[in-house]
Formats: C-alpha cells, structure tokens, sequence
C-alpha cells in the first residue's frame, strides 16, 4: 500500500517459450508437480498471487512476455540467475511483451467479507488473520485461488497475444522489413 510497483512470476518461474513441453499432452509440469492445460505455455500459478491481491487490495496489471529465453538461458536447475556476474546474453532475439487489463477485485473482495463477517476482514492485516487463525481457512484458500486463477486467464491471453506479436515481428525480419520494435495496436476484445 506504499504505492510502489510489485512484480510477480506467479509460476514460480519464467517461462521458457522455446522449450518443447514435458510430456505427450502438451502439458508443462512445474516442480512441485502442478500441470497447466493441454497446450498452454504459462504453468499454474501459486495462490500467493490472490493472497497478495487480497491483503493489499491493489489492482493486477496482467503481463506476459514472448522469447525472454532466446536472451538468457535458465541454468541447470531450471532457474534464472540474473546477478550481474552471471547474467549472459546469448544475442538479439524476438522479444514481445503484451499488457492486459488492469484487473481490480475490490468488489469481489467486499462481496465476500460481506458474506463471511465472521471471517479477520483482510484490511486488518495478515497478521490479524494469522493469529484468528482464518488466514489459511478454506474459505479464504478458495478466495485466493479464485482470484489466482482470474489472473491466470488474463495472463495466458496476454501470453498468446505477445507470442502471435513476436511470430509477426519473425515473419517481418525474415521478409527483410524487421525493426527493433514493433507496435502492435491494442484489438478489441469480442
């Protein structure tokens, strides 16, 4: 609430775009063993992401990128170091980012202390939660994963836009008439 700008990987990684996925469906598996759907290139999400929604009541600004892993490489044990030291750039690439809708759950928050009052409202803090004991209580852990999983949604749109927008700006270098930057003009959603 400090008005500063947080960044989240809520997969508890970067995706590596390039990489084919791990088995026969299409479907990547994060470390802990959570699949995302058939196809999908974004892995599930930690529930972290609706608890930090929840308790800071800030809005999400849904991000994702194309080809960050035709720049750096994740080391062997599937992580990115990004320490000055060991930061290597493997050379110029295609690299998209596409911006969602802002999404602000206000709302959805109040709706549902208004239909859990017994519950620690979550502007009384994470720790009045924790000591009440409801921090992690079912209604809650529903909450933060029905939120995660909204931001999720947006998430991998904005994942298929930035990559349809790298697969453009390919076709276009390859034609002779690529740019450093290419803009894409927002479409409207139907």
């Amino acid at each position: 609430n400090a008005g500063r700008t947080l960044v989240v990987f809520p997969e508890g990684r970067l995706v590596q775009d390039h990489v084919e996925p791990r088995d026969s469906q299409g479907r990547w598996t994060s470390y802990d063993g959570r699949k995302n759907e058939p196809g999908e290139r974004v892995a599930p999400f930690f529930s972290g992401v609706g608890r930090l929604v929840c308790f800071s009541g800030a809005a999400v600004l849904p991000c994702a990128h194309f080809g960050v892993d035709d720049i750096l490489r994740a080391g062997a044990d599937g992580t990115y170091n990004l320490s000055a030291t060991q930061l290597r750039i493997l050379g110029p690439a295609n690299v998209a980012v596409h911006f969602g809708t802002p999404l602000d759950f206000k709302s959805r928050i109040a709706a549902f202390e208004e239909a859990h009052p017994q519950l620690t409202p979550f502007s009384e803090g994470i720790e009045a939660a924790a000591a009440s004991g409801d921090y992690l209580g079912p209604e809650k852990r529903a909450l933060y994963r029905e939120i995660t999983e909204l931001v999720r949604a947006e998430v991998v749109r904005c994942h298929s836009e930035a990559t349809r927008v790298a697969a453009a700006a390919a076709k276009a270098k390859a034609r002779g008439v690529g740019s450093a930057l290419i803009r894409d003009e927002p479409r409207s959603r139907k």
